[in-house]
């Protein structure tokens, strides 16, 4: 051992379906150490891995971590719309100095062969490309430990040498490194780094926009999602027969458009939220991003069909006609991202948000069942367009405006729940600490 341990693990348990994975199990790397963790298929070796960085809670155990950790997990966390210099740019955004992270992540892409600037989307990248960029990625935030798992997939032999030459200078600059199957190596430290970057500081508005331009390239490479926006409040349009109703399934089909993207694009960018969050992004910040992205893209389509909808004579109130594209966008908008955080199952949620907008549309609206629907004020304002005026004399903004905050707090609580335990330099998992075996 190299002084004080930079990872420790005791008596960590955890269970998954009723068969225990792991049985108390103690781990400590120590600074400038490579660690190999080996065992058999199914031993629990990527569940310690995914506990120590932090993406996974233990039943029991003790963990601490000490320093910057860069974690490069079995499954490559990557957004399969975006690109490789996408990913490069969106992690580093993360980090005190962006630009220091960028060069840092290109020349290990560079070393492993990897050309950063290709155009090339992440669905496109074959098995090895994925995986070189998921290695490389680990390393943006200049961590003092970094956890591989498994983290050689589909390498050719010579990426694998390479890999593991730069496992080894990795050690040689003080880094700890952990891994499963890798091939155990001490090296004494040259050199002990700077100290693990706070993470007390405030929400960050370079790092919300980073998110909000990754995510929106992400959304205008989904075609199908941009004709959707265009053409589903159209078809509710032309499909009713009454000119009132007209107007009311209009709005209520953008607003549906508007939940189905926010559900699709909750459900892309989970597989590299984690990664983020151990890089620096504060879950406000994720969140905050791909709410602003998607508003963005709400607001230049709403008013696309406010423009459209203002033509039909049967309008007598634009006013509300505005509010009611507004409010199409922040309950549905809420509502996707809600729901998109609790399930992962698209075809379930997608039913749940059909059953969403056929409640809307059938609702009587003096009913409390509609005032609890996220689109409530979508409706009552779209026919106060046609009427001149609210139907009950009452104000529906206040309903939905609760209703969207509910909501919207269910996202961010999901999305904690889901993100790394990564908010102190020193990482404490409570649970009875428990000696193995």
């Amino acid at each position: 051992m190299h002084g004080r341990p930079t990872l420790e693990c005791s008596g960590v348990r955890k269970s998954r379906r009723g068969r225990q994975v792991l049985c108390g199990v103690d781990l400590e790397v120590a600074r400038g150490e490579s660690v190999a963790i080996v065992g058999e298929n199914g031993s629990g070796k990527s569940t310690l891995l995914d506990i120590c960085a932090g993406v996974l809670r233990p039943d029991a155990g003790d963990v601490r971590r000490r320093d910057r950790t860069g974690f490069c997990p079995q499954q490559p966390g990557l957004v399969d719309l975006l690109t490789i210099d996408d990913h490069v740019r969106l992690t580093a955004a993360g980090t005190d100095d962006p630009r220091a992270a960028m060069r840092r992540t290109r020349s290990l892409l560079d070393e492993l062969g990897v050309d950063a600037a290709s155009p090339t989307i992440a669905a496109e990248l074959s098995g090895g490309q994925r995986q070189k960029l998921n290695v490389a990625l680990s390393l943006t935030n200049d961590p003092h430990l970094v956890l591989l798992d498994e983290p050689y997939q589909g390498f050719d032999h010579g990426s694998y040498l390479s890999l593991w030459d730069v496992i080894r200078r990795w050690t040689c600059e003080g880094r700890s490194v952990a891994g499963d199957h890798a091939p155990a190596r001490r090296e004494r430290p040259r050199g002990q780094g700077a100290d693990a970057a706070g993470r007390g500081a405030p929400m960050n508005p370079r790092r919300t926009m980073a998110v909000c331009r990754a995510h929106a390239r992400e959304l205008s490479r989904r075609k199908l999602a941009i004709l959707l926006l265009l053409g589903l409040p159209l078809a509710f349009y032309f499909l009713a027969g009454d000119d009132g109703l007209a107007i009311s399934f209009a709005t209520v089909g953008f607003g549906w458009s508007i939940a189905i993207m926010s559900l699709f694009s909750t459900q892309s960018v989970r597989a590299i939220t984690p990664r983020l969050a151990l890089v620096g992004f504060r879950p406000v910040e994720i969140v905050a991003g791909r709410v602003l992205s998607i508003a963005c893209y709400g607001g230049v389509i709403g008013t696309l069909l406010f423009s459209f909808l203002q033509a039909d004579k049967v309008v007598r109130s634009p006013s509300h006609l505005a509010w009611s594209l507004g409010f199409a966008v922040v309950g549905s908008c809420t509502a996707g991202l809600a729901v998109g955080a609790i399930s992962d199952r698209e075809t379930e949620t997608m039913l749940f948000l059909i059953g969403l907008v056929s409640l809307t549309l059938v609702a009587p609206s003096a009913s409390t069942l509609a005032r609890l629907l996220p689109m409530f004020a979508t409706d009552e304002y779209a026919w106060a367009a046609v009427e001149g005026g609210l139907r009950s004399g009452h104000q529906p903004w206040k309903a939905t405006a609760l209703v969207s905050t509910v909501l919207g707090l269910i996202a961010v609580v999901s999305a904690l729940r889901r993100l790394p335990r990564v908010g102190w330099r020193r990482l404490r998992i409570p649970g009875r600490p428990l000696r193995s075996g």
